[in-house]
This record gives C-alpha cells, structure tokens and sequence, in this order.
C-alpha cells in the first residue's frame, strides 16, 4: 500500500505540475518523500518544478540524489536520463555561475 500511496502521489504532482500549478506539485512530491526518501521519481520531479522555479541549485541536489537512487534500485536507463540532465547543466556556464558548483553526476 505504501508503495501504491508514493506514486499516486508522485502521479498527482505531476497532473499538477503539467497544469502550472508548482507548488501543488512541489507539495505532493515532498510528501512522496516524506514516506520514502529515496524514491527517484519524486526525486528527480521535484528537481524539475524546482528548476522551473528557478531554483536551481536545489533541482541539482534532487537531480544528484534521483541518479544514485535509481541506480540503487537497478533503474539504470533511469539514471543515465538523470545524469544526462546533470550534464547538460555542466555545460551551461550560466548554471554553473547561478548556482557556484559544478553539477557532475557522482
């Protein structure tokens, strides 16, 4: 039921997020992670809202803990879409300015 309750949550950020509302879907991803802290998807959704909000720094965080996630539970082709998303911020010097850190997947 629990795992159930991660994605219907996970889902229901999305449909928020698709419909502009972020911080519905800000909000329903965290709680996803409130009951599983590791769970990649909200992991790597939230990083999406949040660099819409232009928060970038945070975004690269949830994107860093979403890879290791995924590759923790054998999603790989997963994690290899993340880290690619990371490295494409690498290669963008205003990110790389904006947030004062390279963002190189671990």
């Amino acid at each position: 039921i629990r795992i159930n309750y991660v994605e219907s949550l996970n889902h229901q950020g999305a449909l928020a997020a698709r419909g502009g509302n972020l911080e519905e879907a800000a909000d329903r991803f965290s709680e996803a992670l409130r009951i599983d802290s590791h769970e990649p998807k909200a992991h790597f959704n939230l990083g999406h809202v949040l660099a819409q909000q232009g928060k970038v720094g945070q975004a690269i965080d949830h994107y860093r803990t979403a890879a290791v996630a995924a590759a923790e539970r054998n999603e790989n082709d997963f994690a290899e879409q993340i880290k690619i998303r990371l490295r494409l911020y690498d290669q963008d010097p205003r990110l790389r300015k904006s947030t004062g850190r390279e963002t190189t997947p671990p």
